[in-house]
């Protein structure tokens, strides 16, 4: 792995978090996830904060928004770390960095590094498939996809990675945008996952998506291949980027959620919280201030 090298403030936290930080925050999850739209979450490890490819603009190449971020940038907690999956518009939106501090590290996969050197002066840590890197007290794995991204002005920075946040003996999947594979089996085995946030959208029509997206009976079958106690589907409701309605991947999940009761599946609107420790849903409500971050070399 390599580490190559915002300033603003960042603010917010949701309700009932009681483990106190440097700004007199309290926290009280152990593992809190929440939903911001698309695959933006805010992921809370006992008192640090993860977020997952930030996309907070109105608009990302050709797709608007379709519902408000369910958290406001500037209502962020301080960040451990941001992480992103790889180089697509609606995962790695440019325009939304300007909302984090400069000393925020942001996680990438191998490869994706010298593409981010270009525009920002964060530390950039670049992670191999299947190695790790602890950044504060949260190890992140790097887990391979079956997804390649891209941006317009060619066919480069085609890196992509999952990763799995361990901390606590809690481990989170988020592998960005994937298509079916026997690579969750493979993560399954290495990984005791207590939450898989899985993609559902983006997959119409088939012959030109089933290699890159979900749909959610795939996603369904990878939770059930990866053995996690909880599946949180997103990449849903937030941009049109496949021909299916961005309702369309909800109401089939819901489908089979009524077809098979038994699975653990939490829902989650922009704005929405699971909490692990509590099994509940929560709302957000603001507060907080700038952090700064080392990074080992």
């Amino acid at each position: 792995m390599s580490v190559l090298s915002c300033q603003l403030s960042v603010k917010k936290v949701t309700e009932n978090w009681e483990l106190t930080t440097s700004n007199g925050l309290k926290t009280m999850s152990k593992l809190k996830i929440t939903a911001v739209g698309h695959a933006t979450h805010l992921i809370e490890m006992d008192g640090e904060f993860l977020l997952t490819d930030a996309v907070f603009s109105r608009k990302v190449l050709f797709w608007r928004r379709m519902k408000e971020p369910g958290i406001r940038p500037d209502d962020l907690p301080p960040l451990t770390a941001l992480v992103v999956s790889h180089a697509h518009y609606d995962h790695l939106d440019l325009f939304s960095y300007k909302y984090f501090s400069l000393k925020t590290p942001i996680v990438v996969p191998l490869g994706l590094g010298k593409f981010f050197a270009k525009f920002l002066k964060n530390p950039i840590v670049e992670i191999p498939p299947w190695s790790e890197h602890r950044i504060g007290n949260i190890t992140i794995h790097s887990v391979p996809v079956k997804h390649r991204g891209f941006r317009l002005s060619g066919l480069r920075w085609q890196a992509t990675s999952g990763f799995v946040f361990e901390k606590s003996h809690q481990k989170v999947l988020f592998p960005g945008d994937t298509a079916y594979g026997d690579h969750f089996k493979k993560i399954a085995h290495l990984h005791n996952l207590d939450v898989a946030l899985l993609p559902i959208g983006g997959y119409s029509p088939p012959w030109f998506q089933k290699g890159r997206h979900l749909n959610p009976s795939e996603a369904v079958n990878a939770f059930l291949d990866l053995k996690a106690k909880t599946m949180i589907p997103y990449h849903w409701g937030v941009f049109r980027i496949s021909q299916e309605e961005p309702e369309a991947p909800l109401s089939w999940m819901k489908n089979i959620l009524g077809e098979k009761p038994g699975l653990n599946v939490k829902i989650l609107e922009p704005g929405e919280s699971f909490s692990l420790d509590s099994a509940s849903f929560r709302s957000s409500s603001p507060m907080g201030e700038t952090v700064q971050i080392e990074v080992r070399k």
